[in-house]
């Protein structure tokens, strides 16, 4: 491609003289770039000198960008500086042929061998040519002989690695403002104990047993085209993130307990079967709006979620690990496993809805509403059995589908858990039965996009304010060409007060056009706040207000509201204020153990449930009656 604007000017010179170039280059605002980290190849003064000078060369209006590496384990940078290919051993022995070629030295290159050692006091790499044997050098030009001894050895270069403070430190005393910094999320290439790379531990799990199976998701989309057709209503929920832990049998069967109850409730008093979809068995990664966290002065890489690095505030947490996959992966079986067990198994038999009840709740409104309700359900049964129905011959008294979902957020681990279903040549995700895109990587040429439009499972999307209504079309269009019920779920997340502004416009399009879609509600996301007491909280009345101003939306373009998408969890903490709890800011702190984002409790999620059911029926009748009436 032709640039016609653009102008190249070479300057063949050190790095130092090249500066007076910038100083007289022009009057515009410019951008100074110093990449390939060949700034660490300067001992302090050198780099504090040559940071100064560039300060001082630039106009009010430039920024400057400058690469650099951080330190890591001894391990992984000697790995680095030692490779297999030899590569960095070719580039230090060019040293001594460059030597022979420009000074007429004699140097004989396979007479040394390349040798790097990190220096962890003076945290950086130093490289040397090590002399394989006694020999004498001459190098006319320079009018200079040497003799060496077997062992001796050639410094070369030192690689300075440098720690987030040092960087922060190094910036402040030239008088550079810090504007952002950028991480290389594959920057740890290798860990002390295996030498596994990102690449490597995905070709490993690309081998590995898919977690869940091509007719699963076949028979998940089968249940989604009923909600797409009003006939069945979608609630998906559960931990903003998993983490490594509190990966507890306890916690994985509290959090199936409070799928079921408020299915129960919203099937009972809806009068629509629900299809449960789990954030669960995989929901680790985490889309963050900064690359960095700040705390009392200190800036470290942001937590990305428990499959890339650690939560806990320090240097070596925040490290991207590779193996951190095979341990995701491992705890995503064992999840599944459970769940299978839970549902399959009997736990989840009408006859035993008593046991479904947590703990901790026993005591709470939402309680007594579902020991009511269970009351009913048990005369219902009563009656069945008496009419010889009974779970020996109708199994879905018996079971349940719970299905799993997650963030497709690494798309490296995504592609190495697709496999090609044999039966029919089709892609399928198989880390689990659906995915979605986040409102941060919907871009219509984005990778996230192009993954899931190669994949047969049923999409999510998510839909904030900044989703164009034509970009929204584009992007089923795009996803979903075949416009197949099930395929597309659209999770909007505007926040309380934005719903009216932000919604209408995308039901509008996606009707004009004919697209089968199932509307679903996030009123988790954009109702985050932060408490005077520094925890960050969502106010229960923010999330049932979003909820009931979707379902009014709907209503009134006649539409069908068909989901529900919640961070929830069945531990007991004080995480999200308000409810009938009346959880205030100063109770968060006592039982505040989220890793990201703020959960509703078991308590506030049921009455949540139990608020909505209503509004679901009435959305459902209001929807097939325009359906109709469009017809």
């Amino acid at each position: 491609m032709d640039y016609e604007n653009l102008k190249v000017t070479g300057v063949v010179d050190t790095y130092e003289k090249g500066l007076d170039f910038i100083e007289h280059y022009d009057d515009k605002p410019n951008l100074i770039t110093f990449l390939g980290s060949s700034f660490g190849n300067l001992d302090q003064n050198e780099g504090m000198k040559f940071l100064q000078r560039i300060n001082t060369l630039m106009k009010s209006d430039d920024l400057f960008l400058i690469g650099l590496d951080l330190k890591k384990d001894h391990e992984v940078l000697h790995n680095a500086y030692n490779d297999s290919q030899k590569t960095t051993a070719k580039f230090n022995l060019n040293v001594l042929k460059r030597i022979n070629e420009e000074l007429g030295a004699d140097f004989n290159l396979e007479n040394f061998e390349h040798h790097a050692v990190y220096d962890e006091q003076k945290g950086r790499i130093e490289m040397y040519l090590r002399s394989l044997s006694e020999q004498s050098i001459t190098i006319p030009k320079s009018d200079l002989s040497i003799t060496l001894s077997k062992d001796e050895l050639i410094h070369t270069e030192n690689s300075h690695k440098f720690s987030i403070s040092q960087i922060e430190s190094y910036l402040k005393e030239s008088n550079f403002e810090k504007l952002e910094m950028w991480f290389d999320p594959g920057f740890v290439s290798f860990q002390k104990k295996g030498a596994y790379t990102y690449d490597k531990v995905e070709n490993k799990l690309a081998s590995f047993p898919p977690l869940v199976f091509a007719g699963e998701t076949r028979h998940l989309k089968q249940q989604l085209a009923e909600v797409v057709d009003r006939k069945a209503f979608l609630l998906q929920g559960g931990d903003c993130a998993e983490s490594f832990a509190e990966f507890n049998p306890d916690n994985i069967r509290d959090t199936f307990k409070l799928m079921l109850q408020m299915s129960l409730v919203l099937t009972y008093s809806a009068s629509l079967p629900v299809v449960k979809l789990g954030r669960i068995a995989g929901q680790f990664s985490k889309p963050r709006s900064s690359s960095t966290e700040k705390k009392d002065g200190v800036e470290l890489p942001s937590y990305l979620g428990d499959n890339i690095n650690a939560m806990e505030f320090n240097e070596k947490a925040r490290i991207p690990d590779p193996k951190r996959l095979f341990k995701a992966y491992s705890q995503s079986a064992a999840t599944l496993n459970l769940i299978r067990a839970f549902s399959k198994g009997g736990f989840a038999d009408l006859n035993k809805v008593h046991l479904w009840n947590l703990d901790y709740i026993k005591k709470s409104p939402q309680a007594k509403k579902f020991k009511d309700l269970e009351d009913k359900i048990a005369d219902a049964i009563a009656f069945m059995r008496a009419c010889g129905i009974t779970s020996d011959f109708n199994n879905r008294l018996y079971t349940v589908n719970f299905w799993t979902s997650h963030e497709a957020l690494l798309l490296p681990f995504e592609e190495s858990m697709t496999r090609t279903d044999s039966t029919t040549g089709e892609n399928h995700a198989t880390s689990a039965h659906f995915v979605w895109i986040g409102d941060r990587t919907r871009q219509l040429d984005g990778g996230h996009v192009e993954f899931c439009r190669g994949i047969e499972n049923p999409i999510g999307i998510k839909c904030g304010p900044t989703l164009k209504a034509e970009d929204l079309v584009e992007l089923c269009n795009k996803i979903n060409p075949k416009n197949e019920k099930g395929k597309i779920t659209l999770i909007s997340r505007f926040g309380a007060d934005n719903v009216s502004k932000y919604l209408p416009k995308l039901i509008r399009a996606i009707k004009k056009e004919g697209l089968n879609v199932i509307w679903s509600c996030d009123p988790c996301h954009g109702n985050t706040i932060k408490a005077v007491t520094g925890y960050k909280t969502r106010p229960f009345n923010s999330v049932f207000k979003e909820v009931r101003d979707v379902f009014a939306c709907h209503q009134s373009e006649g539409s069908y509201a068909g989901g529900l998408h919640i961070e929830m969890t069945g531990q007991d903490v004080t995480e999200c204020i308000g409810g009938a709890q009346k959880i205030s800011e100063k109770d968060l702190s006592s039982r505040y153990h989220t890793h990201c984002d703020p959960r509703l409790n078991a308590n506030q999620a049921l009455e949540l449930a139990f608020l909505i059911s209503d509004e679901i029926k009435k959305n459902s009748s209001y929807s097939k009656i325009a359906n109709r009436a469009a017809s």
